[in-house]
Order: C-alpha cells, then sequence, then structure tokens
C-alpha cells in the first residue's frame, strides 16, 4: 500500500473511532412478570430449576427458603419434602408473591409472603408474611407494586380499601401519627395496635378499656423542650399527651415515643401526669 494511502486509512480509523460514544451501555432490559397459573407453581427441594423464567438470584434465594423451612421441620429425611414454596407472580425487577409452608408429611402450616430486593440481595420480610390481610400502609412503604400486592388492605385505622387507590399518609413517619393510630385502634377496636406500641403499653390501654375507658384521645405532641411536660420523657425524642376518659373521670398520660421499624414511630411507654 502506497504511504499516502496507508496515512490516509489510518486517519479515517481513527475519525470513526471517535464518533464511538464513549462509555455507551447496553440497552437495559424490559421489565418481566411471570405470573403462574392457578394458585402458583409448587416447588420443593431440589426442584427450583421449574423456576426456569426467574433470574439465578431468585432461585438460589428459594432455595435457601425451602432449606430454611426444612430445618424447622426438624431436617429429618422424612420431612425433606415438606417444604414448599409455591410461587405465584416474580418481576425480575426486584418482586415476588409466593406462599411458604411446611406440608405433609410433616404439615405445619403456610402463609402467603412478599418477597423483594433491598440492597442487591433478595430478602422475606417478616412485616410481609401473612395469614391474613395485609397493612396497606406496610405495604406501600415497601413499595410493593400491585402486580405482586394484595388487592384489598387494612389502612391503618378503618375498613378494608384497595390497594390501588391507597397512599402513604404524608405524616405516616411522625410520632404524632403513631400516636393517633394507637389511640384509635384501641377506642374502636380497629387495626393493629402491636404495630406501634410495646406489648406492655397495649397491655395497659386495653386494662384502661377493660376498666371502663370509652375514649382514647391524643390532644397534642411536643419534644424535650415543652415547658409543661418536656422533663417527663426521659430518653424519648418526643411524647403525646393522651385524654383517657371514663364517663366524667379523666385520665392524662403522656406516651413516650422513639422511631421503629418501616419509617414507624412506637410508643415505648405510658406516663400518667394527671386526673380529675
Amino acid at each position: 500500500m502506497p504511504r499516502r494511502t496507508f496515512l490516509v486509512a489510518t486517519v479515517l480509523g481513527v475519525l470513526l473511532l471517535s464518533f464511538v460514544p464513549v462509555g455507551t451501555a447496553s440497552p437495559a432490559a424490559e421489565p418481566r412478570t411471570v405470573t403462574y397459573p392457578g394458585s402458583g407453581l409448587q416447588v420443593h427441594l431440589g426442584e427450583v430449576g421449574k423456576l426456569d423464567e426467574t433470574s439465578p438470584g431468585f432461585r438460589r434465594f428459594v432455595h435457601d427458603r425451602l432449606l430454611r423451612l426444612w430445618k424447622l421441620a426438624g431436617g429429618s429425611q422424612k420431612c425433606r419434602p415438606a417444604p414448599t414454596v409455591i410461587v405465584k407472580t416474580w418481576m425480575s425487577d426486584g418482586f415476588a408473591r409466593v406462599g411458604e409452608g411446611i406440608y405433609a408429611p410433616c404439615p405445619g402450616g403456610g402463609y402467603s409472603q412478599l418477597y423483594l430486593v433491598r440492597n442487591g440481595r433478595w430478602r422475606a420480610p417478616v412485616a410481609l408474611a401473612s395469614q391474613e390481610v395485609r397493612s396497606c400502609s406496610m405495604m406501600r412503604w415497601f413499595g410493593i407494586p400491585r402486580p405482586v400486592a394484595d388487592r384489598e388492605c387494612y389502612p391503618d385505622v378503618g375498613d378494608l380499601v384497595k390497594y390501588r387507590t391507597y397512599e402513604l399518609p404524608a405524616d405516616y413517619s411522625t410520632a404524632d401519627y403513631a400516636a393517633g393510630v394507637l389511640a384509635t385502634s384501641v377506642q374502636d377496636a380497629t387495626g393493629y395496635p402491636a404495630g406501634w406500641a410495646k406489648a406492655a403499653v397495649v397491655e395497659e390501654l386495653y386494662r384502661m378499656k377493660n376498666d371502663g375507658a370509652d375514649t382514647f384521645t391524643v390532644t397534642r405532641c411536643f419534644g424535650p423542650d415543652d415547658a409543661e411536660y418536656g422533663d417527663v420523657l426521659g430518653q424519648a425524642p418526643r411524647g403525646c399527651l393522651l385524654d383517657v376518659f371514663y364517663g366524667d373521670y379523666r385520665v392524662l398520660d403522656v406516651m413516650r415515643l422513639h422511631p421503629a421499624k418501616h419509617g414507624r414511630w412506637s410508643t415505648r411507654s405510658l406516663l400518667p401526669v394527671a386526673s380529675t
């Protein structure tokens, strides 16, 4: 090749390379959703290959869950067929709806479970395991999409609602909201008080109710700098005043609240401060 022709070809090659975008990545794969017919696909130990439409990471996680269930069943060869994961829906962007249980020949019962990916790993939050209808706010807090969520769910207080229309309250992650939910749950026998307070607090509130208390009202909330009640908070960063009425008799308690799991606050203790 003549020297001039070689130089031209070399320069053209450099110019062409300069127009290739640096760091161009392959297009991201489209999210996929796999839904198995009926109640879902039953999987036992040694059968995760049946989930070939899902990801390797998901299959490893299901295997680990089956091993865990087997250990809970005693870990004997007789009970090896008992652990079961029933996959209903899997989503490639990190969510799944399954059933988990221990069945024949070593029956122990089962429950519905939602899986999700956090920090690159599949997880099965206990808060998303249920034998009944789940909490709307808990599913929203975890960002559960509709294809794997319950169609109906319980709001923090009140009756069943459609999950598709439910929005997480703007003040969900505040002590004031948690105190109000706890008081209303006990007063109206709705919701799940144990999700908003220590067991001893829930027991005390129900003792009050059984003793004749008919109204539980949060009147205001405050911090440690409150002139009237800040000194009684101890280590609690937030407190709320709870008015408890027994007909015409009134007891005033300070609810001591601390940050808790899943974006919530929890009442760890009650302190009576007045009665009339």
